[in-house]
């Protein structure tokens, strides 16, 4: 006859599939799926022209620990004839005081690896 300790169910509910990754979001944990459902919505408020180069672009040159879109609708600023995209209001204002800052940073930023969902 099996027995089953009630003090040690939890374990038992708890830890069958806890380290098991989501099957419905490829792996990816949820939090991290609606975030990223998030930036393409905000980079979808762009022209298709403007979405596909915030999306080359993919990172703010003025706070490049930020994704396009992830502040919402990315501000498009032209910099000496560069298009530039940043994440928000302050960083266009930023952008504008100091182009030839973030010009550079923008520069280095398109060499720099993408991060990628759940990672």
């Amino acid at each position: 006859m099996a027995r089953f300790c009630l003090c040690c169910s939890w374990l038992v509910l708890l830890g069958a599939g806890c380290a098991e990754k989501p099957v419905a979001t490829g792996g990816i944990p949820p939090g991290v799926v609606e975030a990223e459902r998030a930036i393409q919505a905000s980079l979808a408020q762009l022209g298709p022209e403007d979405q596909l180069r915030a999306e080359q672009q993919y990172y703010c040159p003025v706070m490049p620990e930020y994704r396009l879109g992830e502040m919402g609708k990315p501000f498009k600023v032209v910099l000496k004839g560069e298009t530039v995209f940043v994440c928000c209001k302050s960083c266009q204002d930023t952008a504008q005081e100091e182009p030839d800052k973030i010009l550079a940073q923008w520069k280095e930023l398109k060499d720099r690896p993408r991060a990628t969902p759940g990672n």
